[in-house]
């Protein structure tokens, strides 16, 4: 079964690829920003809709629900959901824009957690058999910080077993697949997450990346992920396998991705890879700039290698 095709931009960008590497020609960010080559519908762009009350959060959750019953039953990206909590958490949000409470950098947008983060009352099982009927007491400090920024924690996405593995699929839920084409694979570990994202289920996603866990299922499902350094987003709860094993953000874009990076970088003296570097992330970022750093071009063929989805 066929899920969707490529989007305009991203056929545009392939075409653009191709075109760089017969004339050998690498145009610069600038270019790139004014010939408006990339889609300013950004998860950013609704997050600051909400600020301005020109979208509600339940607008938003109710969208996602939407998507989610429609495509889920055939991918099987998300595992784990509580409605009636998600469409609570949307309201709360929504009570606290029209107070004109300070706003978190999330405030009001869904995020999918991938099931090796716990989530406080929301079974959570790493995949394992072992863990089926797993419902935790509290929230893992990624999901806590999720939260501090006003995300709105929507549901636990797929993984493999302990999050080992190059596809997504388990013995508690079974596999995920790819969203362009259902019955192929979405990848691991964080399959579910990228699948979830590519069909608006979610505005964005978390993520683990022990040797591609995060970047492969992101170019396989046509989204973004982001391998951090060691120490970033601190690891000292569930499978910590430091420094090798990190967790980072998913979006659909390099500019989502990093909003929700910013969201879960911190400081946690009992991650020994954990400093004060962590917060010296800039406040934007060139999405021109992070394309134009994917194109690769090899010798002596000098064909363009595209991964516009992975940074």
């Amino acid at each position: 079964m066929v899920g969707f095709k490529l989007s305009e931009e991203q056929k545009m960008l392939q075409e653009l690829a191709s075109e760089f590497a017969d004339n050998e020609i690498i145009p610069s960010a600038e270019k790139w920003e004014k010939e408006d080559l990339f889609p300013k519908n950004t998860i950013e762009k609704a997050r600051n809709l909400i600020g301005q009350k020109k979208l509600s959060s339940t607008e938003l959750v109710k969208s996602c629900i939407e998507q989610y019953e429609k495509h889920n039953p055939d991918i099987n990206a998300i595992v784990a959901i509580d409605q009636k909590d998600v469409l609570l958490q949307a309201k709360k949000c929504d009570e606290k824009v029209s107070k004109g409470e300070t706003l978190g950098l999330l405030h009001g947008l869904p995020v999918g957690i991938k099931d090796l983060q716990m989530v406080k009352n929301l079974r959570s099982t790493y995949g394992s058999l072992l863990f089926k009927n797993h419902i935790p007491k509290h929230d893992d400090n990624i999901v806590k910080n999720i939260r501090e920024e006003g995300g709105i924690v929507f549901c636990k996405t797929n993984t493999p077993e302990f999050g080992a593995g190059a596809n997504t699929k388990n013995r508690v839920y079974g596999a995920t697949g790819n969203p362009f084409q259902f019955d192929l694979t979405s990848a691991g570990s964080s399959g579910g997450s990228a699948a979830a994202l590519s069909l608006n289920m979610i505005s964005l996603a978390t993520g683990t990346d022990y040797g591609g866990s995060l970047r492969t299922p992101a170019s396989f499902c046509g989204v973004t992920g982001f391998r951090p350094s060691p120490g970033m987003v601190p690891s000292t709860e569930g499978i910590v396998l430091n420094p090798f094993s990190v967790a980072g953000p998913m979006g659909r874009d390099v500019t989502d991705a990093y909003l929700l990076l910013q969201a879960i970088v911190d400081i946690n003296n009992n991650d020994i890879f954990s400093s004060l570097n962590s917060f010296s992330l800039p406040e934007t970022i060139n999405p021109a700039a992070a394309f134009l750093s994917l194109i690769h071009i090899s010798e002596p063929t000098r064909q363009a290698e595209i991964s516009y989805a992975v940074f």
